[in-house]
């Protein structure tokens, strides 16, 4: 109204057009891609690049508050000054008045009731749920929790737009609680670029994509110890605020099989995180990948390259040179991490297979199928029913005796040679010792040696079990595996892997298996190995000491906080005077691993103790003492010229 306003009045006014047009601009900006002419905004904000200074659509509401400041105070002068004196010329107080007068009513009216607190309605009326506070003494009752977990908010938003509830009403902003938060938390919506950002961006983009079947072990990476999956909250930038369901995160997290359900509320749930990685930790080899962690972190964690005390190294992210004078630095390349990712049970060109007693033809992956009991025909088929694909395997066990018996050719291995099977399952009934799953050895003239596997009851929901490192017999050439159903049942089979120590070999469609021992200097089996016992204790939050009893062997040493290059190990017990002049462990052998984290390599042996501190605070206590030197000097000045000035008036 008061940009009509001063049009009308002053049409010609060439300062009332130029500031009535930004004001009416700033309207446009700030409904950004919305219609009508949503796509000019969008045009514009692609190709022209100081568009790119404003990082949010409420912050073009700068351009609405200065226009209108200016627009305000030439209506009044209109008002007060142009038309005040035609009621009275003579009374020159009628002038001031009329302007208060005038000014007042218009705040009141456009901003009522200001006087309540909320000014215009414009302010967020907040009240922190109570769920918070049972949730934090929950969390605070949990004795691992003091070893500096992190909380992970889902959505991951510092600044997020806050739903209404009956504690809040709708807004957008700051959230007090999250930026507060104790244990620590990290955003994904930070103006600051930071490794921690970049890594939360990834795990909350997994949960979005619904790519989440390592979701636990990229919590656990991160230092997320307990999860608080929010539907008061979602986020308020464009790259999330479209795809995060709640539904969807809930499931997944209640999916996992190493993630439980704390406590549900009204309108949150925490959960925790049971896979567990130390805050501080030694991790005997080191994995090198020559690209991102964006690229490359979510298919590993599908696998057991983030299990027992993961180091990765991503070449691309803080490079750093000297990690190829390392021992013991596994390279990895593509196709060996995303092998990895278990492939689903299926054939192209196989669509109703048929199967006959005591043998089957055609099965994908080269599986084999072979039932004990000759009286009774097993039915197998496909099911969409899956993990990673659109179909699984399914076999239904129809009668009480004999044994039903899926296998896979036989492949070649090494001897002394370790190796991993893993394998998803799910059943419709569970039953007790209903089903096993091995891997069996063989010599070279395949006489059968020995076989390590377990028995399960099954479950109804997806489940990944595993057979764990296993180092092949000294006279075995020759190894298959197989899943043996013993109880009337129907199981559904998908994402089998074997893998050869932690570089795996994949199941791939229609493929013979082969398991060679390739003899290269990645083999795990044949590296030493190393044992690091680690203890370390928390001084405070920029010093922690580590006591350490290590073999004759290399490790590298994994401190789970933000990636900085202030951090210093010192060998030894320093303080932060100490800090200043005593030679840390060098920086060449400082480096960013995990994507987030501060790595060192250590080739000390025996026992000692090693100190990370935080350096910038022996610099901040440096300052602090030459700040209060000169505050002492000046006010001491100051005493000493008034005790002078004193003197001679008296004198």
């Amino acid at each position: 109204g008061i940009i009509f306003l001063n049009l009308l009045l002053l049409p010609k006014n060439k300062i009332v057009f130029y500031w009535s047009l930004i004001a009416l601009s700033s309207f446009f900006l700030q409904k950004g891609g919305q219609p009508p002419f949503g796509n000019i905004y969008l045009w514009l904000n692609s190709n022209f690049f100081p568009f790119y200074i404003f990082r949010t659509l409420h912050h073009y509401a700068f351009l609405t508050a200065f226009s209108y400041s200016i627009l305000l105070g030439i209506f009044t002068y209109i008002i007060g000054y142009k038309y005040g004196h035609i009621l009275n010329q003579k009374k020159n107080n009628f002038r001031y008045s009329i302007n208060i007068f005038i000014l007042i009513i218009l705040i009141t009216i456009y901003l009522y009731p200001f006087f309540s607190g909320n000014v215009g309605g414009y302010l967020t009326t907040y009240k922190q749920d109570p769920a918070y506070d049972d949730m934090y003494k929950n969390i605070f009752n949990d004795e691992l929790i003091q070893d500096d977990y992190r909380i992970a908010y889902v959505p991951m938003a510092r600044s997020p737009k806050f739903k209404k509830t009956k504690y809040q009403d709708f807004g957008q902003g700051a959230d007090p609680m999250v930026l507060n938060s104790n244990p620590p938390t990290v955003g994904t919506d930070t103006t600051l670029l930071t490794s921690s950002r970049e890594f939360a961006i990834i795990i909350e983009k997994a949960l979005y994509n619904n790519e989440s079947n390592g979701i636990a072990k990229l919590f656990a990476l991160g230092n997320f110890k307990y999860i608080i999956l929010r539907n008061d909250a979602e986020h308020a930038h464009v790259d999330y605020r479209y795809t995060f369901s709640h539904d969807q995160v809930y499931k997944i997290l209640n999916e996992s099989k190493n993630i439980k359900l704390e406590k549900d509320y009204e309108y949150v749930s925490l959960w925790k995180n049971n896979y567990n990685l130390p805050h501080i930790y030694s991790s005997p080899f080191l994995f090198k990948i020559n690209g991102n962690m964006k690229d490359y972190l979510v298919p590993l964690s599908y696998n057991t390259y983030l299990e027992e005390n993961p180091a990765i190294y991503f070449t691309e992210e803080h490079p750093n040179e000297k990690v190829n004078n390392f021992n013991n630095v596994i390279n990895l390349d593509y196709n060996q991490v995303f092998s990895k990712v278990p492939y689903r049970l299926r054939s192209n060109n196989i669509v109703n297979p048929s199967f006959e007693i005591g043998g089957a033809t055609g099965l994908p992956l080269e599986w084999n199928f072979i039932t004990y009991n000759p009286t009774k025909s097993e039915i197998i088929d496909y099911s969409n029913n899956s993990v990673f694909g659109d179909r699984s395997l399914r076999i239904r066990k129809t009668d009480e005796a004999g044994a039903s018996v899926l296998y896979t050719n036989k492949f070649n291995i090494s001897a002394g040679n370790i190796y991993t099977y893993s394998i998803y399952l799910k059943v419709e009934e569970v039953t007790a010792k209903g089903i096993q799953y091995q891997i069996a050895f063989l010599t070279p003239e395949g006489e059968w040696i020995n076989a390590v596997g377990h028995w399960i009851n099954g479950t109804k929901n997806w489940e990944r079990y595993i057979i764990q490192r296993v180092r092949a017999p000294p006279n075995a050439s020759q190894a298959y595996v197989k899943v043996v159903i013993h109880k009337p049942t129907t199981l559904y089979l998908d994402g089998a892997q074997f893998e050869f120590g932690y570089n795996a070999k994949m199941f791939h469609d229609n493929t013979d298996i082969q398991l060679e021992n390739t003899g290269s200097e990645n083999n795990l089996s044949k590296s030493p190995k190393s044992e690091v016992k680690l203890i370390h204790n928390k001084i405070n939050n920029i010093k922690y000491k580590i006591n350490i009893n290590t073999n004759n062997t290399p490790f590298f040493l994994v401190f789970s906080e933000s990636f900085s290059l202030a951090w210093k190990a010192y060998e030894g017990e320093i303080n932060w005077i100490e800090a200043l002049y005593k030679k840390p462990i060098s920086d060449d052998k400082h480096f960013l691993v995990n994507g987030y984290a501060n790595g060192w390599y250590i080739d000390k042996t025996g026992e000692y103790d090693v100190t990370l501190y935080f350096k910038p605070q022996s610099y901040f206590y440096v300052g602090l003492m030459i700040s209060i030197t000169t505050a002492i000097f000046c006010i001491g000045y100051l005493g000493y010229s008034w005790i002078i000035k004193r003197g001679k008036l008296y004198t």
